[in-house]
């Protein structure tokens, strides 16, 4: 799968199109087979370091928080969602994309 990664702080260059390994549904998580993504605003000051005071990601970190999709997998103890539900969300900055090896 592919990902636009924030592989450090800095202007445009500091992101990337790369292979990123496939995730897994975590406990308590879905995961969401994404057909549309976003990147706003907010994310752009993210890769220049604005907003590092409030939020401290580990780098590299797949970018974006603004999806929608289709619920693919369900982690252990889900039960408000179910596989093929249609669904759109704004991830919290602070979970903005798995970081270094740990990807979701």
């Amino acid at each position: 799968m592919r990902g636009y990664v924030l592989e450090r702080y800095g202007d445009p260059t500091a992101m990337a199109l790369r292979e990123v390994p496939a995730p897994a549904a975590e406990a308590g998580s879905v995961l969401i087979r994404v057909h549309a993504a976003g990147l706003n605003p907010a994310d752009y000051k993210t890769r220049q370091g604005k907003t590092r005071l409030l939020i401290r990601l580990d780098l590299p970190r797949v970018a974006g928080s603004e999806l929608a999709g289709v619920v693919h997998a369900l982690g252990p103890g889900v039960t408000r969602f179910a596989e093929g539900d249609r669904v759109f969300a704004r991830v919290d900055k602070a979970n903005w994309g798995p970081s270094g090896t740990t990807w979701w």
